[in-house]
């Protein structure tokens, strides 16, 4: 009986596993890419969502407050940054922009920060005008019907700019 040689060639060779290993990097490689690409957008969408959600509702509840008070107890400093309502001397609410914060001070004592990521913060007096069958807005501080609120909000790179008119009560 002589020596019998087995040839038995089922396993894989170096340069095999080694192609495999580099295809399985590769592979791994552009879905982390892609994963940490779409993790970094769904945050940055999801960050500007949120300061425009936030913007919009103190928005509403500004709209709220100027609604609940007359002309007369409105008044707007010249800046057009702050917005004073109530009986001159005797203000109910003052709301402003301070840093990146919308705060709404109710008097006599009390201060707190409604909304952040507030970039600016104007209020201004307008009318309306009409003429013949169009009416127009006009910035004015005589004979005013609207008050016109501008909020920009947003991060980094990111704004949103809101805008809305409002009618005090009585008209």
């Amino acid at each position: 009986m002589g020596l019998k040689i087995i040839n038995n060639e089922s396993g894989l060779t170096l340069v095999e596993l080694i192609v495999t290993l580099l295809v399985f990097a590769i592979t791994i490689s552009i879905t982390s890419l892609f994963l940490s690409t779409s993790m970094g957008n769904w945050s940055r969408i999801n960050n500007a969502a949120d300061s425009h959600q936030s913007a919009r509702f103190a928005l509403f509840h500004i709209v709220d407050l100027i609604k609940e008070f007359d002309k007369e107890d409105i008044f707007i400093t010249s800046s057009g940054s702050n917005i004073y309502l109530g009986k001159e001397g005797d203000f109910d609410y003052r709301i402003y922009n301070l840093g990146q914060n919308l705060y709404i001070r109710q008097y006599p004592a009390s201060q707190y920060p409604f909304a952040s990521n507030i970039k600016e913060l104007t209020f201004s007096y307008n009318k309306v005008v009409f003429n013949e069958n169009d009416y127009f807005l006009v910035n004015t501080s005589d004979d005013w019907n609207l008050v016109k609120i501008e909020l920009v909000t947003g991060k980094k790179n990111i704004s949103y700019k809101l805008q809305t008119f409002v009618q005090p009560k009585g008209f």
